[in-house]
């Protein structure tokens, strides 16, 4: 099985997070209040500035937002 690299891995997690967004119509302030994050972090994510961090990828699996 192949190594992943942290780029590959974000990439994984932003594909799901704009696929969750689409499919519940939710928009990027939304997001961020469900996970209680700063509506820059969400935006920072999802324009690829930073890596979705190990504390918010965790609760993203808990509330069912992202698949393992």
């Amino acid at each position: 099985m192949p190594v992943r690299t942290d780029s590959q891995r974000n990439a994984k997690i932003l594909q799901q997070l704009k696929l969750y967004m689409n499919e519940t119509r939710k928009r990027q302030y939304e997001l961020a209040a469900e996970l209680d994050a700063p509506s820059q972090t969400v935006n920072r994510w999802i324009t690829g500035k930073t890596t979705v961090s190990k504390a918010y990828f965790n609760l993203m699996l808990v509330k069912g937002i992202l698949k393992g």
